[in-house]
């Protein structure tokens, strides 16, 4: 009976030992992907705050009669892009009608050049927000990866 309880004992200490093993590569593997995620979401927030460090230095400016540049924000993975509207009241405007039709002007443009859809393709979102000539808002438009291979828009 002792010898039978002393090579139960060394299987349970085996199966144990398997088991803490395959926890341990599991959870080495998971610490190690973690990381290079870290480090690669640290990345590309570095070169997000470079990016709109440069962009800051020349606004605000005017994109057109209506539009002007006011900053851009960066936060984690994010890259905010803030417009005003110089001559829009939000209250006199229909802001579902602006919002349709800035967005789809916004990826239509975003989803054509090589360079924004390679920073969407690594985890970066563009966003845009827009304010009446009073700072009220008028939307809020993100644009992520997947909007351009999508037919909705």
């Amino acid at each position: 009976m002792k010898t039978f309880k002393i090579i139960l004992g060394v299987i349970i200490i085996i199966i144990v030992i398997g088991f803490s093993e395959q926890i341990g590569k599991k959870f080495g593997k998971s610490v190690a992907i973690n990381n290079y995620e870290g480090e690669k979401e640290s990345e590309l927030h570095e070169m997000l705050l470079k990016k709109s460090k440069e962009l800051n230095s020349q606004l605000p400016m005017m994109i057109d009669e209506e539009t002007r540049a006011d900053i851009t924000i960066v936060q984690g993975a994010t890259m905010y892009y803030k417009y005003t509207m110089i001559n829009v009241d939000a209250d006199k405007i229909n802001s579902a009608k602006f919002e349709n039709e800035i967005k789809s002007n916004l990826i239509k443009n975003i989803c054509s050049t090589e360079d924004t859809v390679t920073t969407l393709k690594a985890g970066v979102q563009y966003s845009f927000i827009y304010h009446d000539k009073n700072g009220n808002p008028i939307a809020i438009i993100t644009i992520p990866y997947d909007k351009c291979h999508s037919d909705d828009g």
